[in-house]
């Protein structure tokens, strides 16, 4: 089974929710020639400020991609401000990365040695963790649910492993996928020896339910 590496910094990327503050808050701006993003060094407020305590003031901002270069008013008035997709495309390809993984790793779930179907099992796991980042991006809305709904049927099963961990890893996904399907499952493992687990699935139980407006 191939490792899974969501390591951001070594992808050498800002991760979605870094990209996605920024762009809220004003601090990415794109380059009109190349498109490339770039992060403002001054918020709006302190650039002005800097710039009223000076008579006149002829600041230039450069692209670090082509070297282009323009007036650092323009910039800092949000001229230039990346929109949610362009922050979008930046965050996007460390997810086709978890994409092509998908598959091998379910794949690895239904392995006859108990060892390698808890890893696959963990990694379905932090591959909805991290899918969940995508939620604030135009592309991502959705998401979680259609990217991760080949995951259910071994994130069920995974509901009964000896590992109480594993199960209790296994309900927060299912919780987290919200997939109308899970909540017969989800209703049986209500009766988990495991304290723990239990009130884990409860909670994947209640995030469901709300989900689908069901009582």
């Amino acid at each position: 089974m191939p490792e899974l590496q969501l390591d951001w910094e070594i992808w050498n990327v800002p991760s979605p929710e870094q990209w996605v503050e920024k762009a809220r808050n004003g601090m990415v701006w794109k380059c009109p020639n190349c498109g490339a993003l770039l992060e403002k060094e001054l918020s709006r407020e302190a650039f002005f400020a800097l710039k009223a305590s000076w008579r006149t003031f002829f600041g230039t901002n450069t692209c670090g991609n082509c070297g282009s270069s323009y007036n650092s008013n323009d910039i800092y008035s949000g001229n230039y401000d990346a929109s949610m997709r362009d922050i979008e495309y930046v965050a996007m390809p460390p997810m086709k990365e978890i994409i092509e993984q998908i598959e091998p790793i379910v794949q690895a779930s239904r392995h006859e040695n108990a060892k390698v179907r808890n890893r696959a099992v963990m990694a379905l796991v932090e591959i909805i963790r991290v899918v969940e980042k995508y939620e604030d991006l135009p592309a991502g809305r959705g998401t979680v649910y259609h990217m991760s709904v080949k995951a259910v049927g071994p994130l069920v099963v995974a509901l009964k492993d000896s590992d109480p961990m594993i199960r209790g890893s296994a309900a927060e996904a299912l919780g987290k996928i919200g997939d109308r399907r899970v909540l017969e499952p989800l209703t049986q493992a209500l009766k988990d020896t495991n304290a723990e687990v239990r009130n884990k699935v409860a909670e994947a139980l209640n995030l469901v339910k709300s989900h689908h407006q069901v009582t």
